[in-house]
């Protein structure tokens, strides 16, 4: 009895075998159908996903559009107000006249008129740019350098005006 009773244990462990194998094929199965399962989900919600972040972009892409819109608006409207009126451009033209004047005058220069061989002791005037100098004759007078070159000038202008007066009369 001994043999049978090895036999029925020796089957009843193939059996349990068969049913352990059967078992875990079905456990396999049944994971393989989860697995299949769990990448569908995981795809659809990386679809999903990629569909929010998609729509995501586009509102960045019009609120981008909206504010370069709005940034060129402004960049209009700023360049508008630096236009000067032609009144603003022509004191701003006489601020910085003025301006370069004034720095002119500081650069000096000591001249003499000489007194007038007719006699005559006429103070001499001289107007440059609105600015305008009354100098004596006869007297070392400091003058801005604009003056004394203004005085040359003139000085030259009469000279070339009575030569060519002389040749004309010849």
């Amino acid at each position: 009895m001994a043999k049978k009773t090895d036999d029925i244990e020796i089957r009843n462990g193939t059996a349990q075998e068969e049913s352990n194998a059967a078992d875990s094929e079905k456990m396999i199965d049944t994971k393989d159908e989860a697995a299949a399962e769990q990448p569908e989900s995981m795809t659809e919600q990386l679809l999903r996903r990629m569909d929010e972040i998609a729509a995501e972009n586009e509102k960045i892409r019009e609120e981008l559009s909206r504010t370069r819109k709005e940034s060129a608006e402004t960049r209009e409207k700023a360049e508008k107000a630096a236009e000067l009126t032609e009144g603003q451009k022509q004191a701003l033209m006489e601020r910085n006249f003025h301006e370069a004047m004034e720095r002119a005058k500081m650069d000096k220069v000591t001249i003499t008129i000489p007194a007038d061989p007719n006699g005559e002791d006429d103070d001499i005037f001289v107007s440059v740019n609105g600015y305008r100098y009354l100098i004596r004759r006869g007297e070392a007078v400091e003058v801005p350098r604009f003056v004394a070159e203004a005085l040359k000038n003139s000085d030259r202008q009469k000279l070339e005006a009575n030569r060519h007066m002389k040749k004309i009369q010849k």
